[in-house]
């Protein structure tokens, strides 16, 4: 206060005014609840020196009046910035200017509505802060008199070209004093955030050649900022610096040295502005700002569109409600700061994921044959942060972010297809899906871990029990679980649950569908159709043990047998997968091969069929005729896990999945890695992250809006399992 007075007697600001009777407005610059501290808002104490001054020198119809920018309340500013208790111990009045009727008055040529506050003032004082604007390079005396707009007028100041309208503000409302704070404006952005000290105060009568010095001292030219000009042209003052009165009171020694200014217009280039209104465009920069900051932007490929000029258009990204019709659009009017970078952090982190989607299904990747992609996703997480990033014996990619070998949590998704070395893999996008073989059946749910172990390798945080991430391999045929088996042999006695990563999201896979798979291998004599007729032939051998085989069928809805010949306690499935045998036509086969499973989630099922399987090999094998069966996979089913704890985790991930897909999500089972943690006693569940169809066809897609939640989910699940959310039991 003391400084605002020094300054105040050293200009006579009392002789300026003259008869202690005129009504005096006091505008200070309080575009948002901001404290001043943050260099966007108007000290209180420089205009608390300014009353005291005033009232002082026997002036007392005072009036601080304001309004906030469009989106924010002037009442709140005025409680946050201090100006609230201000009033109150000054016994000033305090006009909230958006709640003032405009009246509608012509400002040289252009009819502007300026609040009515504004026109019952017999002397103006101006109290701006010094600092940037991202729309027009700095702001101070001119621009500040914006506040006094209603706010319809604000919007429309945009859609005239926003700095024609200021410069011809100025003629409508006269400043007859200006009191610069300069002691710690944002010299960057208007809403402050980014605050330079320079501990000064500037005084003038003028607001044209005031902006004038601002622009010499931030080193821009006049030029820069059109609204200077233009105000001059229209006589509201002088911007000429070689012969005005220039007065430095109490000069300091060094010159403070100024921020990079730059950066603004640097960031303004990813934005597609028509329009805007100063809020929503005041809020865009910062956001673009953080997220550069992040080292995002340079993955931001669509520029950012905003403004009322895209009103009833459409395009791909936009924010405020003005670009409601665009594929991607943030609604608000305005949308506040946190929400843009949020929006457009999303968005970026999305496209990232659908890159990632489209390099990995591109990458050809048979049970057996993942090297290729191994490659690809331990330098794709080395290139994200992650360190130590290991291949183990099997072949899994493996990345353990926990501080502690204990209490691990494991994140699975498989890396191999169903699919042949030799398969076109091409991405197609069409009607909102992206199809290419493979691509729902692992490599998307494989992505969105990905995504998420980048966020934690970059986080520059390591739980105390964390997570051990592992892209495996052999999930898929006759890989029989190789990966998950090895992952949880290496990490025995560490692991405390697991979420794998499969299939898709619409169902919670909590229960391990076991298998046994063999190859069937029936011999006999054989010998000419003709000559040696009677003899038997493998082919109908075989023929007759599948048959009885498929005795015991299920029903259509596929429930545990109920013909008495199995007992089992649950559902119980068997196939046939490949048959071949015999050589040409007119010879009896003497050999015959064919391919079986037998499926259930009940261990005990598995055990009576595995009996009845072997008493049918039995039976076949009589008479000359040989039965080999070779088993080629088997998959155990859960077996021992605790119920409580199971069920919390299933709980804790179910709620996770109802979040993004909007729905209820039922239990279900499957076969997946989940398998072998769940035959170990361990806590799993498989979660599917994405939406999508055609599994294990060359139709196989995914649905392209379900990309920007996949990583979103297992990023959730993984906040929540690092800082012990998803580690309760179920009686908690």
């Amino acid at each position: 206060m003391e400084m605002t007075r020094r300054l105040l007697e050293a200009v006579d600001l009392a002789g300026m005014i003259g008869s202690r009777k005129k009504r005096i407005g006091i505008k200070p610059n309080l575009v948002s609840p901001s404290p001043a501290d943050q260099g966007g808002t108007t000290h209180p104490e420089v205009v608390e020196g300014l009353i005291r001054y005033l009232q002082e020198h026997g002036f007392h119809n005072l009036a601080i009046m304001e309004g906030s920018w469009v989106g924010d309340r002037t009442e709140d500013a005025f409680r946050v910035c201090g100006y609230a208790e201000l009033a109150g111990r000054c016994q000033v009045e305090l006009i909230d200017a958006q709640k003032e009727k405009g009246v509608l008055k012509d400002c040289g040529g252009m009819e502007l509505r300026i609040c009515r506050c504004a026109e019952n003032v017999d002397f103006m004082i101006n109290v701006p802060v010094l600092k940037g604007h991202c729309q027009t390079r700095i702001t101070c005396a001119l621009k500040n008199m914006k506040g006094l707009l209603p706010n319809s007028e604000k919007r429309r100041f945009h859609a005239l070209g926003l700095h024609r309208p200021i410069a011809h503000l100025a003629l409508g409302i006269h400043q007859d004093f200006i009191l610069v704070d300069n002691i710690c404006g944002d010299l960057n952005f208007e809403d402050g955030g980014n605050p330079t000290e320079m501990n000064r105060l500037l005084a003038a009568a003028d607001p044209v050649l005031c902006d004038a010095y601002v622009c010499r001292f931030l080193n821009y030219r006049t030029e820069d900022v059109p609204y200077i000009g233009m105000a001059e042209a229209l006589g509201a003052g002088s911007s000429d610096l070689e012969h005005a009165v220039i007065r430095e009171l109490n000069r300091p020694e060094s010159e403070t040295a100024l921020p990079e200014l730059g950066r603004v217009m640097k960031l303004a280039e990813l934005a597609e502005e028509v329009e805007s209104c100063s809020a929503c465009y005041g809020y865009l920069i910062p956001a673009l700002d953080m997220l550069e900051k992040e080292g995002l932007l340079e993955e931001l490929t669509e520029k950012v569109c905003i403004g009322q000029g895209f009103r009833g258009k459409t395009g791909t990204l936009g924010v405020g409600r003005c670009t409601a019709g665009f594929a991607r659009h943030l609604d608000g009017c305005p949308p506040t700061e946190q929400e843009m970078y949020e929006f457009l952090k999303a968005y970026i982190l999305e496209q990232r994921a659908r890159r990632l989607i489209c390099d990995l299904a591109g990458i050809s990747a048979p049970t057996g044959q993942e090297q290729e992609r191994a490659v690809f996703v331990k330098a794709w997480l080395e290139a994200h942060g992650a360190q130590d990033v290991q291949v183990d014996g099997a072949g899994n990619v493996c990345w353990l972010w926990s501080r502690k070998r204990e209490r691990l949590t494991v994140f699975a998704a498989h890396m191999d297809t169903v699919f042949s070395q030799d398969t076109k893999l091409e991405i197609r996008q069409r009607d909102g899906r992206l199809y290419c073989p493979g691509i729902g059946d692992d490599t998307a749910n494989l992505a969105s871990m990905l995504m998420a172990a980048a966020q934690a390798a970059g986080s520059g945080f390591v739980p105390e029990y964390g997570i051990l991430f592992a892209a495996t391999v052999g999930e898929e045929g006759l890989g029989n679980l190789k990966g998950s088996r090895q992952v949880f042999a290496d990490y025995e006695g560490a692991v405390e649950q697991a979420v794998v990563f499969d299939l898709y999201r619409e169902r919670l896979y909590c229960r391990a569908v076991g298998s046994a798979r063999y190859e069937v291998r029936v011999r006999t004599q054989g010998g000419h159709s003709y000559q040696d007729f009677g003899r038997k032939n493998a082919i109908a051998q075989a023929a007759g043990l599948i048959a009885r085989l498929y005795e015991a069928e299920p029903d259509a809805a596929g429930k545990p047998d109920t013909s008495g010949k199995l007992d089992t306690a649950g559902k119980v499935t068997w196939n046939v997968g490949t048959i071949q045998g015999g050589t040409v036509i007119n010879a009896i086969a003497s050999e015959a091969v064919f391919t079986y499973e037998y499926r259930s989630e009940d261990s005990r099922s598995m055990e009576r069929m595995k009996v009845r399987f072997q008493e049918e090999l039995d039976r076949t094998a009589v008479d000359g005729v040989t039965v080999e069966a070779v088993c080629v996979g088997e998959r155990p089913c859960g077996d021992g896990v605790d119920a409580a704890r199971q069920a919390a985790l299933a709980e804790t991930c179910r709620r996770v999945l109802q979040k993004y897909a909007d729905q209820e999500i039922p239990d279900a089972s499957a076969s997946t890695d989940a398998n072998i943690p769940l035959s170990m006693g361990i806590p799993a569940v498989c979660v599917g992250t994405i939406s999508g169809g055609g599994l294990h066809t060359e139709e196989e897609y995914i649905e392209e809006d379900s990309i920007r939640y996949g990583w979103q989910i297992v990023s959730e699940l993984m906040r929540m399992f690092a800082d012990g959310q998803g580690r309760e039991t179920a009686s908690d």
